[in-house]
Parts: structure tokens; C-alpha cells; sequence
């Protein structure tokens, strides 16, 4: 493949500046030899408003928020130290940062995720994370940066941002802290919980909640007012609020309002409870 990624690595220990070189200097594959190698990155400053997406197929992803003005990025390797088709893979395009979790030298990173030239080969995760070495991303970014973040057997964990934000895993959970919902926000799983809580909602906000055979749990502040649609075929509903039936309703979808209405909140599930509670001081 003819692609040139720009690559900036952070080194954990003080070290000499001709080590610095010697090291910046190696693939990176070798840098990340052994069980126990992390990878580490770190961007130019961003402003405000730009995009990191994160995507992982095995491993976690947690994202945190920093008042500083760079995206830091550490892949913590897990697996069989013989195995060194995992590696990361990060690239930079003018509307922010992606960051994947790769296996194999045909797979690639760019602004639309994880890509693949020729064979799937690099793509097989049928064994599990037993046969095969793979990683966990840990995110550090800018308070005002917009995220995407994603892993297909994972958790994902998002705290503290302040602008729109995707999270979904496929098998694992997705949990957003101390998040203030400012723009678009959605929350999936397949088959993990989906447990949001909203330290403040802005009335430009939009909420989606959805998991197939998940329980969905979103904590919101005491004076928040909802658009409240709800759908779900086994599932309960439990609320800390009253609410203001609207049209007619049956056990399997719901449409009401929360304090007085405003902001739309979509929740979702086939199999799953949902809970809305109040955020208490």
C-alpha cells in the first residue's frame, strides 16, 4: 500500500535525544514487540469542534476529556505475545483525528474508519481474544472535540465531553459519565447495557437510546424537559418522573412528555428494561 500516515510518538521514559531518534525511526510494529508494548501518540493542537473517531473490533475504548488542546492516544496490547498482526494505526485529516485498532498489513485507518485492501484476513476475530492479540484504547481529548467511538466486541466508555457524540458497541456495553449533552447524542449496544448520565441538557439536544437485548439506564437532571418515544417488545419501564401520556399507547411503545416536553429522547429495546432516573445532588 502507498500511504505515508503522519506519526507523532510520545516516549514513556526520559531518554537521550539519539535514542528518541533511533526509536522514532523503527516501524512500528517493532515498537510494539512484546506482550506487555503500548502504543502512544499524540496530536498537533485542535481546536475546538473537530472530530475523533475511535474503532476497535476486540478491545475496549475509553474516552476522557482534558482541558488541554491535543488528542492522546495509548493502545494497551493484550493477547499472545506471537502474534504481531495487532497493531494502531492513527490518521490525521482536516476534520480531526481517527484512531483504529488494525490487524494485518492490508487493513488500514482513515477518516471513515477501518478499510481493507485485497483479502479480509487481517479481519478474522471468530476465535476471540484468546487466540489472538489485540488492544485497548484509552482516548484523551480536548473537552470540546466531537466523537465518534465504536468497538464490535468491547465496552465503550465515554466521559465528561460537551459536543455531539456517537458511542455503540455490538457485544459489549456502552457507558456515558458526567456527559453535558449540548448536540446530537446516541447511545447503542446489540447485546450489552446502554447506562448514560447527563449532567446538563441543552435544549439543541437530540437523545437515542437503543439496545436489542440490553437493559438501557439514562440519568438526567431534575429540570430537564423531554420528548419522551419509547419502544420495546419484552421490556419494562421504570421512572423517576412523572409522566404526560400523549395519544395513544400500549406496553410496547409510549410517547409522552417529561416536565412540559422539549428536548427528544428516542429509547429503544427488544428484550430490555429501561430506567430513567433523576439525577440527584
Amino acid at each position: 500500500m502507498n500511504r505515508n500516515p503522519t506519526m507523532t510518538f510520545a516516549i514513556a521514559r526520559p531518554a537521550a535525544l539519539l535514542l528518541a531518534l533511533a526509536i522514532a525511526a523503527l516501524p512500528l510494529r517493532a515498537q510494539q514487540g512484546g506482550r506487555d508494548a503500548d502504543f502512544r501518540w499524540s496530536s498537533k493542537p485542535l481546536s475546538a469542534g473537530h472530530w475523533v473517531r475511535v474503532h476497535n473490533v476486540s478491545g475496549d475504548v475509553t474516552v476522557t476529556t482534558t482541558d488541554g488542546d491535543r488528542v492522546e492516544v495509548v493502545g494497551v496490547r493484550r493477547g499472545p505475545s506471537d502474534d504481531t498482526e495487532a497493531r494502531v494505526e492513527v490518521k490525521e485529516w482536516a476534520g480531526g483525528v481517527s484512531v483504529c485498532a488494525l490487524r494485518g498489513d492490508e487493513s488500514y485507518c482513515d477518516e471513515r474508519g477501518i478499510r481493507s485492501e485485497g483479502s479480509r484476513r487481517g479481519f478474522s476475530y471468530r476465535d476471540g481474544r484468546s487466540s489472538h492479540a489485540y488492544h485497548h484504547l484509552e482516548i484523551r481529548i480536548p473537552r470540546r472535540m466531537r466523537v465518534s467511538a465504536g468497538s464490535v466486541s468491547g465496552d465503550v466508555r465515554v466521559a465528561g465531553t460537551t459536543a455531539e457524540l456517537s458511542a455503540a458497541s455490538v457485544s459489549g456495553d456502552v457507558r456515558l459519565d458526567r456527559v453535558r449533552a449540548e448536540d446530537a447524542l446516541s447511545a447503542t449496544s446489540v447485546s450489552g447495557d446502554v447506562t448514560a448520565t447527563l449532567d446538563a441538557v441543552s435544549d439543541r439536544a437530540s437523545l437515542k437510546m437503543t439496545s436489542v437485548s440490553g437493559d438501557i439506564s439514562v440519568t438526567l437532571p431534575a429540570s430537564t424537559g423531554v420528548e419522551l418515544e419509547m419502544s420495546t417488545v419484552s421490556g419494562e419501564l421504570e421512572s423517576d418522573f412523572e409522566l404526560a401520556m400523549r395519544g395513544r399507547f400500549n406496553r410496547r411503545r409510549i410517547s409522552a412528555q417529561i416536565g412540559g416536553g422539549g428536548v427528544p429522547l428516542r429509547v429503544s429495546t427488544v428484550s430490555g428494561d429501561v430506567r430513567l432516573a433523576r439525577q440527584r445532588n
